[in-house]
């Protein structure tokens, strides 16, 4: 019972702090506010660290945290190799979004704390669409449309696992989105879809689970390939079409280009590719990034950068996989010691 308790109050402060920070990162978008959004940012990537440093005798060095420490052992001779104020901005903030991912493998949450998480999150989500639809009649400001959309997505998830209501919130969600035309932001509900009902099939076997793994980063390296090619197709002119029709925009938003050009450098260097600090795409007068993880990886550090980071992805693949099964024994009321460590 005292555990309970204490267990609440962390949640009521932990709650607070999120909200407060909530509410000051929006401010980000506004040039008037902006010095408090970015207090707020870096109030929330400080706690989590500062936490993670004061608990280092808990620490257990797991197979995500060895392949991070891959990672930034190949990234300090990445950038030995080609030095930049630039190259080291663009190291650390890599560094630091993985090491979040490292620091929550260390902890694990009880049941009663995951419902009381899931419950906020339900209760946000009402909030945030109404934000959504807000933002989109009387502001229209980007900044703002990109945060709630991600916020939105976050929230339909912990919907979806509170109440077990897939499709219903799922659809809702899209429906509320539509109206801002931000593609992605339904096409990852729709992707969220097709894995959930996708795991469900193939959860009890892990071989099945391995090799979907391996299909689904074939496709998400191959996509910009694909794209690229397709607006020299009937095929690409078709679906150009069509989204200009559904969306008033262009289903080649310009990163088909972006995209091209990329692929022709990482071509002229695979292996290592050219760095952090490249500038190979404003050679070409681009100065957007490639809008692709995979492409960023490949033309700063090659194929062995994009490697270390699909063996990141595939160690929280793996824990999943190892969660659910732990869930299906208890179901089973089989309760041999379960381990996201496994």
């Amino acid at each position: 019972m005292k555990l309970i308790e204490n267990e609440n109050k962390i949640f009521k402060m932990n709650t607070l702090l999120f909200s407060i920070l909530l509410v000051s990162t929006m401010m980000y978008a506004f040039e008037q506010t902006r010095s408090i959004g970015l207090v707020a940012l870096a109030v929330t990537l400080a706690i989590p660290v500062f936490y993670f440093i004061t608990n280092l005798n808990k620490v257990k060095v797991n197979k995500l945290m060895a392949v991070w420490i891959i990672y930034i052992f190949y990234g300090v001779l990445n950038l030995l190799y080609n030095f930049s104020d630039f190259g080291v901005s663009v190291f650390l903030k890599h560094s630091i979004l993985l090491f979040f991912v490292v620091i929550l493998s260390q902890y694990k949450i009880s049941d009663y704390s995951l419902d009381k998480v899931s419950k906020y999150f339900t209760n946000l989500y009402i909030l945030i669409l109404f934000l959504v639809v807000l933002n989109e009649l009387f502001f229209s400001v980007e900044l703002i449309t990109q945060f709630l959309y991600k916020m939105a997505i976050m929230c339909t998830y912990f919907s979806i696992i509170r109440t077990g209501k897939v499709y219903k919130y799922s659809f809702l969600t899209i429906a509320v989105l539509s109206i801002t035309s931000t593609r992605s932001a339904i096409l990852s509900i729709l992707l969220f879809l097709l894995i959930y009902n996708w795991l469900e099939a193939i959860k009890k076997s892990k071989i099945i689970y391995k090799f979907s793994f391996i299909i689904g980063i074939i496709i998400l390296v191959g996509l910009p390939i694909l794209y690229s090619q397709l607006q020299y197709s009937n095929l690409g002119i078709m679906l150009n079409e069509y989204s200009r029709e559904l969306f008033s925009k262009n289903f080649f938003s310009g990163r088909q280009y972006i995209w091209e050009y990329t692929l022709s450098f990482i071509r002229d260097q695979p292996i290592f590719g050219y760095g952090y600090s490249n500038d190979v795409l404003l050679s070409l007068g681009i100065t957007a990034s490639t809008h692709n993880l995979y492409l960023s990886l490949l033309l700063q550090g090659g194929i062995i950068l994009l490697m270390i980071f699909i063996m990141f992805m595939y160690q929280i693949w793996i824990k999943y996989f190892y969660y659910v099964i732990c869930q299906i024994k208890l179901e089973n009321i089989y309760t041999p010691s379960c381990s996201l460590y496994e």
